[in-house]
């Protein structure tokens, strides 16, 4: 059996405690293991995949922070090429949006008081 189905359970639908095999939560799975695929599969190299600055490692580009508008218009070209693919929503743009907004602003925070928030 998967080591994710033995997991502690934690997650709640409709007031319910249900383990990570739930029927429901499986279309959801589905489409973020396509999201990882793509990131894997060399004919989306460029779109599903982003280099790293510091390193010039390749890696997802969902687990990158964008560093410019050209990154984030090669996130909006996988956004809507995976959406395609799956035909809806690949629920993956909230998450990483909010993550990205929460290290511009902590960002900026230290710049102006000094402060260690985004490290």
């Amino acid at each position: 059996m998967n080591t994710l189905f033995c997991m502690r359970l934690n997650i709640y639908i409709g007031g319910e405690l249900v383990g990570r095999d739930e029927s429901r939560l499986r279309p959801g799975s589905n489409v973020l293991d396509v999201t990882f695929d793509l990131a894997r599969d060399q004919e989306w190299k460029g779109i599903a995949t982003a280099k790293l600055s510091i390193t010039g490692e390749e890696i997802n580009r969902w687990a990158h922070l964008p560093q410019n508008p050209s990154v984030l218009i090669k996130k909006q070209q996988l956004i809507r090429l995976t959406a395609r693919r799956v035909v809806g929503c690949i629920q993956r743009c909230m998450g990483p949006d909010a993550i990205n907004a929460h290290a511009v602003c902590t960002r900026e925070m230290d710049d102006a008081n000094g402060t260690d928030y985004h490290r």
